[in-house]
């Protein structure tokens, strides 16, 4: 698997950890009382607005992520000397 793949992999990963801490924390304080949520529908609808614009925010910043790890796999690549510098003169 290259670089870029297991990055990318990793920002998905990261990806589900943040919703799924985010809902944790959401359901956890409704249960404490210190958030008040009407009801069932209520809760889904704000879980799904905040997974929505999670996903679209990691979704930017994935990009950005593997521009980068592609510029650096470019930029750490040793450049080959073509044949005709690589001869000696006479």
């Amino acid at each position: 698997m290259s670089l870029e793949n297991k990055v990318g992999r990793s920002v998905l990963d990261l990806l589900e950890i943040a919703k799924n801490r985010i809902t944790s924390d959401i359901l956890l304080a409704k249960t404490e009382g210190k958030i008040i949520i009407g009801g069932d529908n209520e809760l889904n609808n704000l879980l799904t607005t905040i997974n929505a614009s999670l996903d679209t925010t990691f979704d930017a910043g994935v990009s950005q992520v593997l521009r980068t790890v592609r510029e650096g796999e470019k930029a750490s690549k040793p450049k080959t000397k073509s044949r005709a510098s690589s001869k000696t003169k006479s």
